[in-house]
């Protein structure tokens, strides 16, 4: 029997056999003990009424004929009304290009007649065979023509590195990214770290999750934050370890307690690095002590810091001011070697200093000038009263 406009075809040697327009077929996987009437007015009967299928293979193909989903359902029943196909306890593959993208469960799901579209309900979890990702929600909806899974409810995706959560995700399988937002958070086991932020993007194949928005970054020893920072936009490189951080950057160490604050920065995590090619600041907070440049580089593990070009150094205990070309900064001994066009300031006494090169102890508030002239190096020590 076969109706037309709605492309409906039914086998009587199985349950049945229907085709929903645009490729769509279902065919039950168990003979029916009490086939229906032959009587082509019962069978029309039948089908308006609601045709229900037990252990039932659905499948869609596009319009070239390649399959875009397949799945097998325990049961399988046809609303005339609403023109849907609904599903129960659900087991498949999503496609592309001929190739399973995705394999996936659900308690439930439904699909629309002419619509290459199915939806997925209830404990959702899919698994991309590319790349092991698994991905977890409770509703689910795969729209073929974008390559795109949408998943809504307590999405999740993981894999053996990572697990990023949040309310709502679209996964591209084409490109083997999946888009979250809504209070994202993702933790990384290597390097360890906590990510959150509204929206990220994981790009699965490449080991990177970038935000575009606020984003917020704690770095994990044991259980233990030992640093944080905080961003307009960043990007995490899982591979190298590397977190690139643009905009407003602001990182603040436990050990030693900095703060450091820029409009662009490159973290190592794992080497605990900071690296800024743009104008810098970093506030020693227990010293009261900050250090200015036009870049810089500091290292948190060995406490050593390098900055180049328009230095400021500013001691708010001794109430003094350096100035340099460059200044390299040994944060344990509070010690500063400074060089190029140098220049020293203090309150009390009184003091304007000049010269090529100079080293400083801030606690023992002590000050070495050195300069030259055509006469030769001339030195000032100058030790405050």
């Amino acid at each position: 029997m076969a109706k037309t406009g709605k492309s409906w075809r039914f086998w009587p040697g199985w349950i049945g056999c229907l085709s929903l327009g645009c490729g769509l077929a279902i065919a039950a996987c168990e003979p029916d003990p009490n086939p229906p009437p032959n009587d082509p007015q019962a069978l029309q009967e039948q089908i308006e009424e609601g045709l229900v299928l037990e252990n039932a293979t659905l499948e869609q193909s596009d319009e070239e004929g390649r399959i875009v989903w397949k799945v097998n359902a325990e049961k399988a029943i046809y609303t005339q009304d609403k023109k849907l196909v609904k599903l129960e306890n659900i087991k498949g593959d999503l496609y592309q290009d001929g190739e399973v993208v995705m394999q996936v469960t659900s308690k439930s799901g439904d699909i629309e007649e002419n619509s290459q579209i199915i939806r997925l309900h209830d404990d959702i979890v899919g698994i991309d065979p590319r790349n092991q990702a698994i991905f977890k929600g409770q509703e689910l909806e795969w729209r073929p023509e974008e390559d795109m899974a949408i998943l809504s409810e307590d999405v999740s995706g993981t894999n053996d590195n990572l697990e990023v959560k949040a309310q709502t995700g679209r996964y591209f399988s084409r490109t083997q990214q999946m888009q979250l937002e809504e209070k994202v958070e993702a933790i990384a086991k290597d390097p360890p770290l906590q990510i959150q932020t509204e929206a990220v993007t994981w790009d699965i194949e490449n080991k990177k999750v970038n935000s575009e928005v606020k984003v917020t970054i704690n770095r994990y020893d044991q259980e233990t934050v030992t640093d944080r920072v905080v961003a307009d936009k960043g990007e995490v490189n899982l591979a190298t370890k590397i977190v690139t951080l643009t905009n407003n950057v602001q990182l603040k160490a436990t050990e030693p307690p900095l703060q450091i604050a820029s409009n662009q920065a490159i973290w190592n995590v794992e080497a605990r690095s900071v690296r800024s090619p743009q104008p810098i600041q970093v506030v020693h907070l227990a010293e009261k002590f900050t250090v200015t440049g036009n870049q810089g580089f500091i290292d948190l593990e060995d406490q050593i810091a390098r900055f180049e070009g328009g230095i400021h150094g500013v001691s708010a205990k001794q109430q003094a001011n350096l100035y340099a070309d460059n200044l390299v900064w040994e944060i344990p001994k509070q010690l500063l070697n400074a060089r190029g066009n140098v220049a020293y300031n203090q309150n009390d006494p009184p003091l304007d200093l000049t010269g090529q090169q100079a080293t400083a102890k801030l606690e023992a508030q002590s000050v070495r000038i050195a300069s030259s002239d055509r006469t030769g190096r001339v030195t000032t020590h100058i030790t405050p009263r």
